[in-house]
């Protein structure tokens, strides 16, 4: 994660300095398409002292972003996004009770950020940050009912779109993202806490209205 940020923090360094041609204001919105590699850890308090576990949720992501571009001074462009995403990510974890499993799943996930960039030639390039929630479910194995809790998080990213027709245009991405303690009970053994933070690669295609 620190190369993440380092990276994320020298790209917005030199934004300021790249020579804008075109550049794109106004609303937007557009579909996006990508693949979510979590990383957290399981705690199940009651399993003391063999009670955390690894659970990476990875998957495929889909949904939606709508915004709005406007110029600031200095040639630099500023803007804001909504953004929501269906998860299709999972991990299952054995546990220490001989045949018995814990998996988590991502439900959902729903961001608003800031946006700042410039034109790199015919690249609108982008730095962005904001508030990321995601809702999570759990289920241990042998019939016990599934749980689920929602976290609001933060995330960072950085971004590249490219014109392609009147008004058109495609996105590549890549965003961090951390988040709270989930609390997802366990019917037999009490509470159990997760830990998450994911990273996440898409590419999109949006429009200019």
């Amino acid at each position: 994660m620190s190369r993440f940020l380092i990276g994320l923090g020298t790209a917005l360094l030199i934004i300021p300095g790249v020579a804008l041609a075109n550049p794109p204001d106004g609303f937007y919105g557009g579909v996006a398409l990508g693949y979510n590699v979590g990383s957290g850890t399981l705690d199940i308090p009651g399993y003391a002292p063999s009670n955390e576990y690894g659970l990476d949720p990875d998957g495929i992501g889909m949904g939606a972003f709508a915004g709005y571009n406007f110029p600031g001074t200095g040639g630099m462009i500023f803007g804001v996004e909504l953004g929501g995403n269906f998860l299709n990510t999972s991990d299952t974890v054995s546990t220490f009770v001989p045949g018995e499993t814990f998996t988590v799943e991502g439900e959902w996930e729903a961001s608003v950020v800031a946006r700042v960039g410039g034109m790199a030639g015919d690249l609108f390039i982008y730095g962005l940050g904001g508030a990321s929630i995601i809702e999570v479910s759990g289920a241990y194995s042998g019939g016990f009912p599934s749980q689920s809790d929602s976290q609001l998080g933060w995330t960072v990213g950085l971004g590249m779109e490219r014109e392609t027709a009147k008004g058109g245009f495609l996105r590549g991405e890549v965003r961090y993202a951390d988040y709270p303690t989930f609390d997802l009970q366990c019917t037999a053994c009490g509470p159990s806490n997760y830990d998450l933070s994911n990273i996440s690669v898409s590419v999109g295609v949006g429009f200019e209205f």
